[in-house]
């Protein structure tokens, strides 16, 4: 019983404390409360990633307007397919990136860094 006393303290002590250890796993460019299920806008320093309807986004940015479909999503992310197949795309709320993949790749690549998303 008496360890039990000891290690919480010096747990919350290293820790700062559980506020500290949630605090970690909030994503640094979502608004409070907004994450890969329920976002709709995702700003980044080149345009933007906005839900039309129906899993339906439109990217506008310096190439001028793209459009993609959504093909899932999970707690940190929207994954999305350029209508030509092209390549896949993650945005990603918790990396605050957002992430590309060709069809021959792998692994997804970062294209842009989020600025902000609602």
């Amino acid at each position: 019983m008496k360890i039990k006393r000891i290690l919480k303290p010096v747990f919350a002590s290293l820790t700062g404390g559980m506020l500290l250890v949630a605090n970690a796993f909030a994503s640094q460019c979502a608004g409070p409360n907004i994450n890969g299920w329920n976002t709709g806008v995702v700003n980044h320093f080149s345009g933007s990633f906005i839900e039309k309807n129906d899993r339906n986004w439109v990217e506008n940015n310096s190439d001028g307007r793209h459009t993609y479909y959504e093909t899932a999503r999970d707690e940190w992310s929207v994954y999305l397919k350029r209508s030509d197949n092209y390549y896949d795309l993650q945005l990603d709320l918790h990396r605050c990136g957002v992430y590309f993949k060709r069809p021959s790749d792998a692994n997804y690549e970062l294209l842009y860094k989020i600025k902000s998303a609602h």
